[in-house]
């Protein structure tokens, strides 16, 4: 009987860390922005991105929430959009300039693939990869 209970307490201290882990990975702020990240990015991609944010005035001390993922050599960029917007075909295409910058000012012209998500990071819609790196001016 003993043995069944601290297997019980096990078992529920294990699950309540594992609920207690958010399911958009770990996370960093930045100027009032939330930059969630997962397993298969590093941390020094993470600040990368999250500095870069703040220097381009998306992370503009208002809140925010996006989330860095990796797939294969494809960076996924999640982007919580208001819900009017979603489907807003200007969203679509601005979504598409910012990650062929991501691309090139932080990936070092690795592919970006944006997803425009509702509040809980839920994908709405891909915005295809893009992958940007311009070649240097030839003298």
């Amino acid at each position: 009987m003993k043995m069944m209970i601290k297997k019980t307490i096990l078992y529920l201290t294990v699950l309540f860390l594992f609920l207690s882990c958010s399911r958009y990975g770990n996370h960093l702020d930045f100027n009032e922005g939330v930059l969630y990240y997962t397993r298969s990015v590093s941390e020094e991609e993470v600040n990368k991105l999250g500095n870069f944010l703040v220097e381009a005035g998306f992370f503009d001390g208002t809140k925010k929430a996006v989330q860095l993922d990796k797939r294969n050599d494809t960076f996924l960029f999640r982007l919580v959009v208001k819900k009017e917007k979603q489907q807003n075909k200007e969203s679509e295409d601005l979504l598409f300039l910012f990650s062929t910058t991501l691309s090139w000012k932080v990936f070092e012209g690795k592919a970006v693939e944006a997803h425009i998500c509702d509040d809980r990071l839920k994908t709405v819609k891909v915005v295809q990869a893009v992958s940007y790196f311009p070649e240097e001016p030839k003298p």
